[in-house]
């Protein structure tokens, strides 16, 4: 059309808006889901933390589903969502970035005398399991959220600084 053929023109006023559009409805999606269906039927099925824990991972893959499903026409696992020799090392790596960044923060004081772990009772392993599970599905719920589908998509429209700076102040204000 003629509006097309303008240089930059109404174009590019289109992309934005279409851009604007697929990242609002897959935050909406993701926020209706684990606020008003997922969440509160988790939290009703299992312990509320259960709940609250597991609701993100759930809400963030059926949100991403919806939007590659719907503008972009392509399965879930085309995001990486398929456990492969990648997602293992991945997971791997990320294992390992935790439990260091952990150590580094608690071996100091341990060795320095200034705190003490006092153990009050045993452990209970099922518990500690239990909680592994929950904070690994919080965990991959915010990844798929904060850079997953609305992150990847603004990288392949924006230059990474803006995506980055406006994912880190949506990702801050989330948690504030």
């Amino acid at each position: 059309t003629e509006e097309d053929s303008r240089p930059g023109g109404a174009r590019k006023g289109r992309d934005a808006l279409h851009l604007a559009i697929r990242v609002t409805v897959f935050g909406l999606v993701f926020w209706c889901l684990e606020r008003y269906i997922v969440g509160p039927l988790l939290i009703g099925l299992f312990l509320d933390a259960v709940g609250r824990m597991v609701a993100p991972l759930v809400s963030a893959v059926f949100a991403t589903w919806l939007s590659l499903r719907i503008y972009e026409g392509i399965p879930v696992f085309a995001v990486g969502l398929w456990w492969n020799s990648s997602s293992v090392q991945n997971v791997g790596l990320g294992l390992l970035g935790g439990i260091g960044a952990a150590a580094l923060v608690l071996v100091p004081p341990l060795l320095a005398g200034a705190v003490h772990i006092v153990w009050n009772r045993p452990p209970d392993y099922g518990a500690v399991v239990l909680t592994a599970a929950c904070v690994a599905a919080s965990s991959a719920g915010e990844e798929l959220l904060f850079r997953g589908y609305g992150f990847q998509i603004l990288m392949a429209s924006w230059r990474p600084w803006p995506t980055i700076l406006s994912a880190g102040l949506f990702f801050g204000w989330m948690h504030h």
